[in-house]
């Protein structure tokens, strides 16, 4: 069963490579321009991990997902269009969610996807 944990300093090689992969899938499944080649950047990965937002999603000892957790007003959703927030209430926001493999921890089964592919949310 998968777990979640906070990302910690030495896991930043394996996030890393978790993006790379999921930057390599976007492009070969029609989405290029999303994250395209440097996104999310490695200053604000660094961030994420010193700041505690960071999480990664592990089997067993390996380190499968990876997504920033992001507490408070997010200014991506400062401004809503043709719409409004229902309320004021505190929130938390999923951010740069990527993962190796399909997991139960991110979506329901599906598929197998090839070996080195990443799955998505954004």
């Amino acid at each position: 069963m998968p777990t979640v944990r906070i990302a910690a300093p030495q896991d930043e090689a394996r996030i890393l490579e978790i993006y790379k992969i999921a930057r390599e899938t976007m492009k070969t499944t029609g989405n290029p321009t999303q994250w395209g080649d440097t996104y999310p950047p490695d200053a604000l990965i660094r961030a994420d991990i010193q700041t505690g937002r960071c999480h990664v999603v592990c089997e067993g000892d390996t380190i499968t997902g990876v997504f920033a957790l992001c507490r408070g007003a997010d200014p991506c959703y400062a401004r809503i269009e043709n719409g409004a927030w229902l309320g004021d209430a505190p929130y938390v926001t999923l951010h740069r969610l990527a993962e190796t493999a399909r997991i139960t921890a991110f979506s329901p089964p599906s598929p197998p996807m090839p070996s080195r592919s990443a799955a998505i949310c954004a």
